[in-house]
């Protein structure tokens, strides 16, 4: 039987992974920002303190950029530990991660360092590091006042040129030798140099040269990226200009799904083929299921989420269910608020709607006798309240009352945090939660869950944080990851 302080430490980093997994400090349908920023710093606080390498190795267990930043601040500014073997795996993980971050957020790390005033020896290794991997001529023109403050903070010495451009400004030579930044300088006054900048940094100049923005639109469209291509598809296409460089078959699977939904549905069909593939193409990676997969899919208004991320729930339950889709020999859907719990939906017409009723399309899963029944949702059931715990308590104990290997397994996935919870808003204690933020990490979180059922020890948590880091940082570091990384 597992000791009541093991079980106990089990439970709490199940609880920490699963809230770093979906919180993201913004608001949701039915919390604030500010309650989840509080209950998340005192959850960051408490693993940190009571379980510091374990706290470590949670950077490659799946929680969210946003969280990852927060346990690399932590780390940095506690300082090394005393011991050699921590320490150098402490620094991997978080060169690992900041490896994989976005440079955006990685600044704002380094800036939220600086107003701690942390600038120990371990921090400025890392920011050098980090530094050293990145093209400081493109920094110097996207992210300039970030890198001036961190290299100033830090005591980093800069390339001759970018630091004379960081503190001089572009004009200050008539030439210079760096082609990028000597680009910035001919784009100040020869608009044909422009259209050779990154887009985010001709965007500016564009706008105060009083350039038509249709005309800049479909003449940079070459230098953006597809991310930025896919964020301005919608305005692009309300100002007349072309989208045919937008290649969507690059697209990651949720980033997809939240495409679609924000577009009207008369103007979805485009993206049906190439939602399809994503999911396809995620899929070929590999995901464990077993024959027969029902997933019950929460559309209900609530799924819109919080304003500073619209339609974000809805957008990876849609992408879950394309996923489970392209993956499982047998799958079926049962979408909340659907007439007759039609599992043939188009789910490119999906919009948030109705209350949050999950029993009757469970009950209608649970007559296919599946092998596997996936609940995604954000938790907050109301139509009626509990019921869908309640049907799986029923049906664990009168129907399917194995408990080494039952006939039907349960898991639910949410990508919505609650602050009262501490964590994802649980159906009930016969359904394990799992966060999920992305549909990318479905076969990652779908291993997990065994964690959440209370069916292990501690150690084989512990283990699978080693096993799972140590295949993370084989990953971060093979050439291709580093050269995607730049």
């Amino acid at each position: 039987m597992t000791p009541p302080v093991a079980e106990l430490e089990r439970e709490d980093l199940v609880l920490f992974i699963n809230a770093a997994s979906t919180c993201s400090g913004q608001s949701e349908f039915y919390g604030d920002a500010g309650s989840e920023r509080v209950t998340l710093a005192f959850l960051h606080d408490y693993v940190f303190g009571n379980y510091r390498r374990l706290y470590a190795l949670t950077l490659a267990a799946g929680i969210n950029h946003y969280n990852q930043l927060m346990v690399i601040e932590r780390l940095l500014a506690a300082g090394a530990p005393d011991d050699v073997t921590e320490r150098r795996e402490e620094n991997r993980l978080i060169t690992g991660a900041l490896r994989e971050l976005p440079p955006q957020r990685v600044y704002r790390l380094f800036a939220s360092l600086r107003r701690a005033r942390v600038n120990n020896r371990r921090t400025r290794g890392v920011v050098r590091a980090w530094l050293g991997r990145r093209d400081l001529a493109f920094d110097a023109l996207k992210y300039r006042g970030s890198l001036r403050s961190v290299s100033r903070h830090t005591h980093q010495a800069l390339p001759e040129e970018v630091h004379s451009f960081l503190v001089e400004g572009a004009q200050s030579r008539k030439v210079w030798s760096e082609p990028l930044l000597d680009t910035f300088r001919r784009a100040r006054f020869d608009q044909r140099a422009l259209y050779d900048l990154p887009f985010t940094v001709a965007e500016g100049l564009a706008a105060g040269q009083g350039i038509d923005r249709k005309q800049f639109l479909t003449r940079i469209a070459p230098k953006m990226t597809q991310g930025e291509r896919a964020r301005l598809a919608r305005h692009i296409d309300q100002q007349g200009a072309t989208t045919e460089a937008i290649d969507f078959s690059r697209m990651p699977l949720t980033k997809l799904a939240t495409l679609v939904l924000s577009r009207p549905i008369a103007e979805r069909e485009p993206l049906r083929a190439p939602l399809a593939g994503a999911a396809q193409k995620l899929a070929r990676r590999g995901l464990p299921l077993p024959k027969r997969v029902c997933a019950v899919l929460d559309r209900s208004y609530s799924s819109r989420a919080g304003a500073q991320k619209r339609n974000r729930t809805l957008a990876v339950t849609l992408a879950i269910s394309q996923l489970l889709a392209a993956a499982a020999d047998d799958y079926h859907a049962f979408w909340t608020g659907a007439r007759d719990h039609d599992h043939g939906k188009d789910e490119l017409t999906l919009r948030p709607r109705g209350q949050t009723n999950l029993a009757s399309p469970l009950l209608a899963a649970l007559r296919l006798e599946p092998d596997l029944v996936v609940l995604v949702t954000d938790g907050f059931e109301n139509d009626p309240p509990g019921a869908a715990g309640e049907v799986v308590r029923l049906f664990r104990e009168h129907i399917d009352p194995a408990t080494e290997t039952p006939k039907t397994a349960f898991v639910h996935l949410s990508p919505t945090f609650d602050a009262e919870s501490f964590m994802p808003r649980p159906l009930g204690a016969a359904v394990p939660t799992v966060g999920i933020r992305d549909a990318s990490e479905l076969a990652l979180k779908l291993g997990f869950a065994r964690f959440a059922a209370g069916h292990t020890e501690l150690d084989e948590l512990q283990s699978w944080l080693l096993t799972r880091a140590d295949r993370w940082l084989r990953d971060a570091e093979t050439p291709a990851a580093q050269g995607a990384s730049t």
